[in-house]
């Protein structure tokens, strides 16, 4: 992964929770070497999850998010890169395989 000026964590949480408002789940994309984390937006403690996994060499890449009927069945899942990577191609390629995996799994 290459080296971008990231915008602060606090930045990354007010994202993460903006998205959350127009979605059933948001989860941000946190890529290490042969990884991925996801932070939850409902999730406890995000500004120190965050900070603990980007101080050991996590890099947060993008959004995925999920949406849901009134049965709670996932009607769509999307993604989206942070501003950070808007011009990498790799980085849509990266979210995804995310993407592609999750639907698996969900489907299941």
């Amino acid at each position: 992964m290459s080296e971008h000026k990231q915008r602060t964590t606090a930045d990354l949480i007010s994202e993460l929770e903006a998205e959350a408002a127009l979605c059933t789940s948001v989860m941000l994309a946190v890529g290490f070497e042969h990884t991925t984390l996801f932070l939850f937006s409902g999730e406890d403690n995000k500004l120190e999850k965050l900070n603990d996994m980007i101080n050991v060499g996590g890099e947060p890449i993008g959004l995925l998010m999920l949406h849901s009927d009134a049965e709670r069945q996932v009607t769509y899942v999307a993604c989206r890169r942070l501003e950070e990577y808007a011009a990498e191609p790799w980085a849509q390629d990266y979210l995804e395989g995310l993407v592609h995996e999750l639907v698996g799994r969900v489907g299941r």
